[in-house]
């Protein structure tokens, strides 16, 4: 249901950063994406996954003078058809073609993450990879980068672990069967169990080391009136792993 969902309209988005900038680029996504592409640059000749001069235009206006492409399904970020407008990165541009793309039929502003869901459904993204592309894009320092890119191999350890674990099941499932006809191994059995709890526990402390270096730690300074807490706050702010936010002192009523 949740497929059927998401394949049912075409979703566009400004997928390059702030305005204004140079270049602007406004992704669209799904089975009308090329359709978009011919009616505003007026061409059909175009080559998939090559780009092209377009005098992009909705309703005989001139939107911009661009560059686009088309990225056909499913070898593209979504596996869905994808078409990219490469525009002049000011507001009104970008406002404009925004405008034109949602007087299409079955074409809409697509939500936050919406491009990443539809990855995750057509199967370009495991979980734990969208997990990093969060942890990526919320990253603000250099030791959060270096972590959310490490996450990406998260997937691949616990795939390594449920195929141990597949084997084990399948050990314990033919001595049941076959018990009375065949010798098993229950020390190799016991002892592959006791690696894939270990192997776990280990991927448990890194998680939580991940977790205090992604979401940071909060700490309160406590104490009576005019001891230093201000002056304590401030010497361990000049330190680099601290954002040089303002901060003020705040009195408690005592209850």
């Amino acid at each position: 249901m949740l497929k059927l969902i998401v394949r049912s309209c075409s979703i566009f988005a400004l997928s390059s950063g702030a305005l204004p900038s140079a270049i602007a680029i406004v992704r669209v996504s799904g089975r009308e994406s090329r359709r978009c592409l011919e009616e505003l640059s007026g061409r059909k000749d175009f080559e998939p996954r090559q780009l092209f001069f377009a005098k992009l235009r909705y309703k005989g206006e001139l939107i911009d003078r661009a560059m686009a492409v088309f990225l056909p399904g499913p070898r593209t970020s979504t596996g869905e058809d994808v078409a990219e407008f490469y525009v002049h990165g000011s507001r009104a541009v970008v406002d404009c073609l925004s405008d034109a793309l949602s007087q299409f039929s079955n074409v809409r502003h697509a939500k936050a993450g919406e491009f990443t869901k539809r990855a995750f459904y057509n199967g370009k993204l495991t979980l734990s990879e969208v997990q990093s592309l969060s942890h990526l894009l919320a990253a603000q320092t250099q030791r959060q980068r270096r972590l959310a890119l490490r996450t990406n191999t998260l997937g691949k350890v616990m795939e390594k672990v449920r195929n141990q674990l597949v084997e084990v099941r399948a050990s314990i499932e033919a001595s049941i069967d076959f018990g009375d006809d065949v010798d098993f191994d229950w020390v190799g059995i016991r002892s592959a169990i006791s690696a894939v709890i270990e192997k776990l526990k280990n991927i448990q402390q890194r998680v939580h080391r991940g977790t205090v270096i992604t979401d940071g730690v909060q700490i309160v300074i406590l104490g009576e009136t005019n001891v230093g807490k201000s002056s304590l706050f401030n010497r361990i702010g000049i330190s680099r792993f601290f954002q040089p936010f303002s901060s003020c002192s705040m009195e408690v009523p005592n209850f």
